[in-house]
C-alpha cells in the first residue's frame, strides 16, 4: 500500500520540479536540445531520485524491523514467545535478493511515476511557454478508460485463484483503482451542477476552471485518492474480520469453562484420565460437561486432517457456511467440513469422503462419510472435520476425551471452581484451564496486536497522499501566477482569491473524498470477499465501522482544506510591496494580457473576472489583434 502510494506522491514531486523549471526546458529546447532528450532529463531525474529512495528505503525498513523484533518480539509483543527479552525471540534475516527484488521495484515505480510529466514536457510548446502561456501540465485521458478499468475490476474479482494465489483478485483492485483515478474528471464536473446559480465572479471562475480544468483534480488528488481508498478497505476489512471472529469465537465457545490435559502425545493433546473426568461428573462443580476428542484423521490421498469429535446439540448452532445438505443415505455418518478442506478437496456439502484414523489404511477403520455442511474455521487454514462423539466412537471404539467443556452452576466463582478442578486431578500441573472471557479477551488482543500495523501503514499512506496534495497545488499556483495577476489588476483581492483556491480545493477533496471512499468499499470487497476466502479459506462478513469512515474523510478534507492558505502564503500572488492595482504591472501584465487574448480567440465578449460582483468587459479586435482590458466593472 506504501509503495503503490509513494510512486502518486513521487509523480506528484516530479510534477512540481517540472512545473517550477518550465521556462529553463523550454529554453534548453530553444538552446537546441530536442524534445526526446528533455523527456530523458526527467526520467534520469527520476531514476536518480529512486535510487537513492530505494536505497534509504532499504536501510530504514530494516533498522525499523530490527527496531521491532527487540521492543515487541517475533510475538509482537503477546508474550507466546517469550517476549523479546526471553532471548528466545527471532534474529533478523535479511535475504539479499529480496532486498535486490524490493530495491527494483522502488526504481521501477519512480520511472513509472516520472513518465506522464516526461511526457508533457516532451510535447510542450517550447514558444508558448517562454511567452508565459500553456504551463499547465495536463494530460487528457480517453473518455471511456473510467468505466472500462472499472467494469474489468468487476470482471477480475469474478476469476478463481492461480496456483492458490488470487492473482485476479490483486489485479481487479488495481483496475478498480486506476479506474478512480480515470474517472475523477468527470465527478469534479458533476459536482459542480450541485453549486450554486448565484452569479459572482468567484463562483464563475471556480465553475468554469473545474468544467475547463478538471484534469487538474486527476494530477492533484491521485495520491491522496489511492491513499484514502486503500485505507478505507483496511479499515473495513479489520473491522470486519474482527466482528466476525468475534461472533465465532461466541459461537465455538458457549461454555463457561474449558480444559485439557497440558501433556503431549505423539503430537496430539494427551488424552484425559478417565478416573478424573469421572471425578469431575461427580464433584457437582458443572451442571453440563461436554466431552471432546481431537486427533487426526487422513483421506484416501494421504491428505492428514483435524478430527474433532464432539456432541453436536444442535446443528443450526454451529457457524455454518451456506444451506446444509439433505440428510445422508442410511448407513452413512454426517460430518462437517471446514472451508479450508472444502477448497482443498473441492467438496461440497452432500459430497462423499472416505477417511481413515492411520496413514496409509486401506482396511477399516476406513469409513465412507457425508458431507452435511461446512463450517467456519478461523483457528486453521489446513483442513479439518467436525464430526458427532457418538458417530466417532461408533466408527474408532476410540472412548477417550481429550477436551472437557463445562457449564458451571449459577453463581459459581471461576477461580474457585479451577482450584477445585486442578485437586481433582493427580497432578495439578498437567491441566491447562481457560475461562471463555479469558480465551475471547486473548484472542482478540492477538488479533488486535496482530493489525495494529496496519493503522500505522494507513496513516503513512495518508500522510504521503495529503503530501502529494501540497505538491500538486504548489505545482498549480506556479503554473497560474499570470492569471493570478490578472485576476489582481482585474479587482481581486488577495483575500478573494484564497477564498478562490480554498474552493477549488475543497471541491476537488470532496470529489476525491466521494471517490476514495466508493473505491475503498469495493477493494475491501474484493478482499472480504474475494481476496480472503482464496488466500487463507477465511470467509467473514462485511461490517463498515461508520465512525471511523465519517472520522477518517473528515480528517482528510480539514487537512486538505488547510493546505492552499499556507501555500499562498509560501508562493504568494504579489510582493507586499506592490499595490494591488499594480500586481500584473510590467511583463507580467503584457503576458495576462497575451494570454486573454488567447482565450478570446479572435471574438468580442466578456470576462466574468471583475471585482466586487461585477463582470470586466473584454475587447478583442480579431482584424489587428489588439486586445485592451476595460478597467471599469459594470454594475
Amino acid at each position: 500500500m506504501a509503495l503503490f502510494t509513494g510512486g502518486f506522491l513521487v509523480f506528484a514531486v516530479i510534477s512540481l520540479s517540472v512545473a517550477q523549471r518550465l521556462p529553463q526546458l523550454a529554453l534548453l529546447g530553444v538552446l537546441g536540445m530536442s524534445a526526446r532528450e528533455r523527456m530523458r532529463l526527467v526520467l534520469a531525474e527520476a531514476a536518480l531520485l529512486g535510487l537513492l529512495g530505494s536505497g534509504l528505503g532499504l536501510a530504514l525498513g530494516a533498522g525499523l524491523a530490527a527496531l521491532g523484533l527487540r521492543l515487541l518480539g517475533g510475538d509482537l509483543g503477546s508474550g507466546l514467545l517469550g517476549g523479546p527479552l526471553s532471548g528466545n525471540g527471532p534474529a533478523l534475516r535479511l535475504d539479499p535478493w529480496q532486498m535486490l527484488l524490493f530495491g527494483g521495484l522502488g526504481l521501477a515505480v519512480s520511472l513509472l511515476s516520472a513518465l506522464l510529466p516526461a511526457l508533457a514536457v516532451r510535447r510542450m510548446a517550447v514558444a508558448q511557454v517562454l511567452k508565459g502561456l500553456g504551463t499547465e501540465l495536463q494530460t487528457r485521458l480517453p473518455r471511456g478508460l473510467a468505466p472500462a478499468l472499472l467494469l474489468a475490476g468487476v470482471l477480475l474479482a469474478l476469476l478463481p485463484p492461480l496456483g492458490g494465489v488470487p492473482l485476479a483478485a490483486y489485479l481487479a483492485m488495481l483496475c478498480l483503482l486506476m479506474g478512480g483515478i480515470a474517472a475523477m474528471p468527470g465527478l469534479v464536473r458533476l459536482l459542480t451542477r450541485l453549486l450554486p446559480a448565484r452569479r459572482s465572479a468567484g463562483l464563475m471562475l471556480l465553475t468554469k476552471r473545474a468544467r475547463d480544468q478538471a484534469g487538474a483534480a486527476t494530477q492533484m488528488l491521485a495520491g491522496v485518492l489511492v491513499a484514502l481508498a486503500l485505507s478505507v478497505a483496511m479499515l473495513v476489512m479489520v473491522h470486519s474480520f474482527r466482528a466476525s471472529l468475534q461472533d465465532w469465537l461466541r459461537q465455538m465457545l458457549p461454555a463457561d469453562l474449558y480444559l485439557r490435559s497440558s501433556l503431549q502425545s505423539k503430537g496430539n493433546t494427551a488424552p484425559l484420565a478417565p478416573d478424573f473426568i469421572e471425578a469431575v461428573r461427580a464433584s457437582g462443580l458443572a451442571q453440563d460437561l461436554a466431552p471432546q476428542r481431537s486427533r487426526r484423521a487422513w483421506t484416501v490421498d494421504q491428505t492428514e486432517l483435524s478430527l474433532l469429535a464432539r456432541a453436536i446439540r444442535d446443528e443450526n448452532r454451529l457457524p455454518l457456511v451456506g444451506p446444509l445438505a439433505e440428510p445422508p443415505a442410511p448407513g452413512l455418518m454426517p460430518i462437517y467440513i471446514n472451508e479450508a478442506m472444502r477448497d482443498q478437496q473441492a467438496l461440497r456439502p452432500g459430497a462423499r469422503l472416505a477417511l481413515s484414523l492411520s496413514p496409509g489404511s486401506a482396511v477399516p477403520p476406513t469409513l465412507q462419510f457425508f458431507v452435511r455442511g461446512v463450517w467456519r474455521d478461523y483457528s486453521r487454514q489446513s483442513g479439518a472435520l467436525l464430526m458427532s462423539l457418538a458417530d466417532y466412537q461408533r466408527w474408532s471404539g476410540d472412548t477417550r476425551v481429550t477436551e472437557l467443556s463445562l457449564w458451571l452452576a449459577p453463581g459459581s466463582d471461576l477461580v474457585q471452581a479451577q482450584a477445585r478442578l486442578r485437586a481433582l486431578a493427580a497432578d495439578p500441573a498437567d491441566l491447562e484451564l481457560a475461562a471463555t472471557g479469558e480465551l475471547l479477551a486473548l484472542s482478540l488482543r492477538l488479533f488486535d496486536r496482530s493489525f495494529a500495523v496496519t493503522y500505522w501503514l494507513q496513516a503513512v499512506a495518508l500522510g504521503l497522499g495529503l503530501f502529494g496534495i501540497a505538491a500538486s497545488l504548489s505545482a498549480q499556483l506556479l503554473a497560474r501566477k499570470r492569471e493570478f495577476g490578472l485576476l489582481r489588476h482585474l479587482g481581486f483581492t488577495q483575500a478573494q482569491l484564497l477564498r478562490l483556491l480554498v474552493l477549488e480545493t475543497g471541491l476537488f477533496t470532496a470529489a476525491g473524498a466521494l471517490a476514495g471512499l466508493a473505491l475503498g468499499l469495493g477493494v475491501s470487497a474484493v478482499l472480504v470477499w474475494v481476496v480472503n476466502p482464496q488466500s487463507f479459506h477465511w470467509s467473514m462478513e462485511l461490517s463498515l465501522p461508520t465512525a471511523r469512515l465519517a472520522a477518517l474523510l473528515l480528517a482528510v478534507i480539514a487537512a486538505s482544506l488547510g493546505q492552499p492558505a499556507e501555500l499562498s502564503l509560501e508562493h504568494g500572488t504579489e510582493p507586499a510591496h506592490r499595490p494591488p492595482g499594480r500586481a500584473a504591472a510590467g511583463g507580467d501584465r503584457r503576458l495576462a494580457v497575451d494570454r486573454l487574448a488567447q482565450l478570446c480567440q479572435g471574438r468580442q465578449g466578456r470576462c466574468g473576472a471583475g471585482g466586487k460582483g461585477g463582470l470586466v468587459s473584454v475587447g478583442c479586435a480579431s482584424t489587428r489583434r489588439r486586445h485592451q482590458i476595460g478597467g471599469q466593472c459594470e454594475a
